[in-house]
């Protein structure tokens, strides 16, 4: 922000002038210092037809500079020098407005204007010549440098020539001679609490922050009304993650300079991060639209209400902040927004949102988990397939969701092929479970085949046989005019879904050994590729869930039910009448109703 970059290079010459300077300019500079700029404003403007009119037209300069109003500020300080008897200090202050307006031959002018009206080599002029060229816009700190030795030389004692020494080797990433120079004036002036802030700035940048806060509240502790020490121990509390005593010291901040807003956005996005939505929506609705940068004020009305509950105004204010044509949207816009419109029933549109953020950062792998939640919702199983698929390093749920996926995937791949021959053929019950059965041997056929076209050319005649083999008369024509398409309907829609389903559950499984649930849908996949149960694929799986989940019959009774009807359908098969009665009794231990275990214990006595 310049408007605040500006004000902390304007405090430097503060102090020194209080103490040259009658008491009248004493209390202008105080207002100054703890930026009540328009009270500061008020007071100068009431000595400009006083005998105090050249200190009045420099000062009036200065916080329209620390405004960021330079045009205004060249005013005062051009007034300052037709007007004024040593106007050495406004030729200074027109060198600041020239470098941050890059007229560079305008500031040497007035730069020689300076040096060459200083009469009383007043270390001052030199002091403000090394503010223009320590602006965090211009850095030229060599020459900065230059002009602060010179006043030094003038003035050996200049607390603020120590304090600008130490504000620029900050900013060159010095942090010992910045140190340095913020000691040296504090032996001027023990208490100084300009030199006491920043030296806790260095502290805290080095991350000795309690330091850093007793520095700072000494610094209050000598000045009460010096507002940037509650900036800076706000600032400070909030990287700490304290956002209680952030929002509190911010608080006090706003009350000794001045409310402006700038500040007010910044007070409520501690207060947002501090959960106070309430208190953040108040101070952001009291804004004036019309202030130039309205992002920040709509990004934090839209969270605050999205966490609030209150999807309507959220959304009202999200659509406010998209349609800014100047803005630049943060990943956490998108984000929310996506909260937002998922809470609201368009998971699809809030993918689109999430898609936003990781086409712009590739980092964000946590995005395709939500991604990937919001497809699974929307029974997108592709959407879930590919999101997780790109996620790569998957949680135990993720694997599970990965897993299913597949499978639903599979399904549906089935069920699309199959409605696609009976649409023509209008096949009955009978024949459909028969065309499952053939397609789901193909499935199993596909992986096995591994990529050998021949192999795969093998399993789709199985098919065709298959089909073949249940075609009634009054069917065969249509199957022999539609048989090539359908076949190659086949091949481009069946994949190996349950085969990466298994794979993915076996990852589960290696993640969470002890989890019941994957055993079981593991059993699942695999009696689909053993539709009827004569190779017993399904069996090992089915028995690991039992072992795992019996303890748990409330909890699992569905499962247990399907598990045990399975086993004892196996043996059955098996002519293991034995076992296939005693898994029966457990289907009916669970549900005495159950009329397949019912009729076929009585096939088995």
């Amino acid at each position: 922000m310049l408007y605040k970059k500006l004000t902390l290079v304007l405090f430097s010459t503060l102090v020194m002038w209080t103490n040259l300077l009658s008491q009248d300019v004493t209390e202008g500079i105080k207002l100054i210092r703890n930026e009540k700029f328009n009270e500061a404003k008020k007071y100068f403007s009431s000595l400009l037809t006083s005998s105090k009119k050249t200190d009045a037209n420099f000062y009036l300069g200065q916080i329209y500079f620390a405004e960021g109003k330079f045009d205004s500020s060249k005013s005062f300080f051009l007034k300052g020098i037709n007007n004024d008897k040593e106007p050495a200090l406004d030729y200074a202050g027109l060198v600041k407005v020239n470098l941050v307006q890059n007229n560079i031959s305008e500031a040497n002018k007035n730069q020689n204007g300076a040096i060459e009206t200083n009469d009383d080599n007043d270390a001052r002029v030199y002091l403000v010549l090394a503010e223009a060229y320590s602006n965090p816009q211009i850095k030229d700190y060599e020459k900065a440098i230059l002009f602060l030795n010179k006043a030094l030389k003038i003035d050996p004692k200049s607390t603020d020539s120590y304090i600008l020494l130490g504000k620029i080797y900050l900013n060159e990433g010095n942090g010992s001679d910045a140190i340095k120079n913020f000691g040296n004036a504090l032996d001027i002036s023990k208490t100084n609490p300009e030199a006491l802030t920043y030296k806790a700035k260095v502290y805290a940048l080095i991350d000795n922050n309690n330091d850093a806060i007793t520095l700072l509240n000494e610094a209050i502790a000598g000045d009460s009304a010096y507002a940037p020490a509650y900036n800076e121990l706000a600032e400070l509390y909030a990287k700490l993650k304290d956002y209680a005593k952030a929002t509190e010291y911010y608080k006090k901040y706003i009350d000794i300079s001045g409310s402006t807003p700038e500040k007010l956005k910044r007070y409520a996005s501690m207060l947002y991060i501090n959960k106070d939505y309430e208190k953040a929506i108040k101070i952001l609705e009291g804004l004036n639209n019309s202030d130039q940068d309205i992002a920040s004020a709509l990004r934090i009305l839209a969270y605050s209400y999205l966490r609030l509950d209150d999807a309507e105004k959220s959304k009202s204010y999200f659509q406010k902040l998209f349609e800014l044509k100047s803005a630049d949207y943060l990943p956490s816009d998108y984000e929310n927004y996506a909260d937002l419109l998922s809470k609201t029933g368009n998971d699809s549109l809030a993918v689109e949102y999430l898609l936003k953020i990781v086409a712009t950062d590739s980092t964000r792998n946590d995005i395709w988990g939500k991604i990937s939640v919001l497809s699974f919702k929307d029974k997108n199983w592709s959407g879930v397939i590919s999101a997780l698929e790109k996620k790569q390093a998957l949680t135990a749920q993720e694997y599970f969701d990965l897993a299913k996926a597949y499978i639903f995937k599979g399904d549906k791949a089935i069920s699309e092929v199959m409605q696609s021959l009976s649409s023509k053929l209008d096949l009955n019950e009978e024949q459909l479970g028969k065309l499952r059965i053939a397609l789901l041997y193909y499935q199993k056929d596909l992986t096995d085949a591994k990529g050998d076209n021949q192999k795969i050319v093998a399993a789709l005649n199985k098919v065709e046989q298959s089909v073949a083999s249940f075609i009634e008369s009054n069917q065969k024509s249509k199957w022999l005019s539609d048989q090539t398409n359908w076949i190659q309907e086949v091949r481009s829609i069946i994949g190996q879904e349950y085969a990466k389903a298994d794979s993915a559950l076996v990852r589960l499984s290696t993640k969470a050994p002890n989890l019941a649930i994957a055993y079981f849908w593991r059993a699942r996949v695999n009696s689909n590729f053993d539709p009827e149960s004569e190779a017993g694929l399904a069996k090992p799986f089915y028995e690991k869930f039992i072992e795992l989940a019996k303890g748990e019959p409330d909890k699992f009774r569905k499962e247990l039910i399907e598990s045990y009807s399975y086993l004892g359908y196996y043996y059955y098969l098996q002519k293991d009448n034995a076992k296939s009665k005693s898994y029966w009794q457990q289907v009916l231990a669970l549900d005495p109703e159950n009329n397949q275990a019912i009729d076929v214990l009585k096939q088995l006595k």
